[in-house]
């Protein structure tokens, strides 16, 4: 995972270094100033730079301020991941070297509780970071601050056991410690308030996968990567609210997810060429077709079966292209689908599969298109019409009901100099197609 993390982001470790030697430098010159100890003020110096490249650094130059701030309903389930127990990491050596140097514990563990929601609230207010605002990380912060800070109490008291210098027990620390929390409290919340928008959402448990996980996980990565992909870790997610549990793996040069029933599976690689598939330069339609079907045929056979390839361009001006199948009963687009998106060399890069035939012939659907336009137009009367389909899907109660979304171009929002161009608006409207019942309204944003 980490190797992949420093591929896609080649600058972080020279941000890290320039940035560590610039603190280190700086937190040198206070110790000199202050008579505190030299060498561990430069690793508290190195121990900053490393929060704020990991936390601010850069990943999706093209990503909008998100202005969300998520939260768990389980604030603690998360320490448990790879991703928490992570931030927990990032936090133990800065509260350690910062309390061994200012021996104030209570006071430098609330600096670090406010440096992180400081932090998250900066991820969720800043645009092209690609960052996100979650309560999971403060939490883990948090607790790596207090697990730094006793860490260091520990080893002073053992180098000095008196305790006389270290002064642990300090009532003003203490009490500059909880001004520090509640101060800093109000200005986030009222700061958080006027910027961000707080989501409340269930747990997503990644676990490390069982023997059985992780041997079919292996299974799968040879058979569609081949037996010279890496694999740098195998997670498991438990499905939260109606959805299915899922095997995460990463590779050093991609992913590969998958659930459990093997019926929906997606992936990407920056593997130059894969087993089987010899690359050629894109010319026509075709060739797109000719090198996805190389791909899935000896992948993913079951979605030749009855269906016919369409060709779109993924993002237009970049040459790639994505072939798709679809398969329709009675012209009702059926659940299963294949999606590869294919290079302008004919490399493979990403795929999406979704293995679910669905019912023999479609549920009924007494509701025509023009009568499916007129409800949904309905629900977004100020959007522009721009496409419908009906198509199979199940209820809240694991049926088959046929249902057709009605999709609408929105208005433009207007936008300042200052801020982010938004990209364009849309709407979709699920309608029962034989009761004509709505049943989602959805919006969304596609980039320009």
């Amino acid at each position: 995972m980490i190797s992949t993390i420093f591929r896609g982001n080649p600058w972080l470790v020279p941000a890290f270094l320039a940035l560590g030697l610039l603190l280190g430098c700086v937190m040198l010159y206070v110790a000199r100033r202050r008579g505190l100890s030299k060498p561990l003020a430069v690793l508290l110096g190195w121990a900053v730079a490393g929060e704020l490249v990991a936390t601010l650094y850069p990943i999706h130059a093209s990503a909008g301020a998100s202005g969300t701030c998520w939260v768990n309903r389980d604030p603690f389930t998360p320490l448990l991941t790879q991703q928490g127990l992570m931030n927990v990491a990032m936090y133990i050596p800065l509260a350690f070297f910062a309390v061994a140097l200012f021996r104030r514990p209570a006071l430098i563990t609330a600096s670090c509780i406010v440096l992180s929601a400081a932090t998250e609230l900066t991820q969720a207010v800043t645009a092209n970071i690609g960052r996100s605002c979650t309560s999971e990380d403060l939490v883990a912060n948090s607790l790596g601050a207090a697990i730094g800070a006793a860490t260091a109490v520990l080893v002073r008291k053992r180098t000095d056991p008196d305790g006389a210098r270290f002064g642990i027990l300090n009532k003003q620390d203490f009490s500059r410690a909880a001004v520090t929390l509640m101060v800093s409290a109000a200005v986030v919340l009222i700061i958080g308030s006027m910027t961000v928008t707080t989501v409340l959402t269930e747990v997503s448990e990644l676990t490390r996968a069982s023997s059985p996980q992780q041997e079919k996980a292996r299974k799968m990565v040879n058979e569609i990567y081949g037996e010279g992909a890496k694999i740098s870790s195998i997670q498991h997610m438990k499905g939260e609210g109606g959805q299915v549990d899922q095997t995460l793996v990463t590779l050093e040069d991609g992913f590969l997810n998958f659930t459990d029933s093997g019926n929906f599976v997606t992936g990407s690689t920056l593997a130059k060429s894969l087993p089987g598939i010899e690359n050629q330069q894109l010319k026509s339609d075709d060739d797109a077709i000719q090198q996805a079907e190389s791909f899935v045929r000896s992948r993913f056979p079951w979605a030749l079966d009855g269906s016919q390839p369409m060709v779109d361009p993924t993002v237009p001006g970049t040459g790639q292209k994505t072939v798709g199948w679809r398969k329709r009963v009675e012209g009702v687009l059926m659940p299963m689908r294949m999606d590869v998106v294919v290079e302008p060399n004919g490399r493979i890069s990403a795929f999406t599969g979704r293995n679910e035939p669905g019912p023999t012939t479609p549920p009924a659907h007494a509701i025509t298109v023009a009568q499916a336009r007129k409800i949904a137009t309905g629900k977004v009367p100020t959007g522009k019409f721009d496409s419908s389909e009906i198509l199979v899907q199940k209820n809240e109660k694991g049926g088959w009901e046929t249902r057709w979304a009605v999709n609408f171009t929105l208005p433009p929002v207007e936008s300042t100099a200052e801020e982010v161009p938004v990209g364009r608006q849309v709407a979709s409207v699920m309608i029962h197609a034989n009761t004509g019942e709505v049943i989602d309204v959805n919006y969304g944003e596609i980039p320009n």
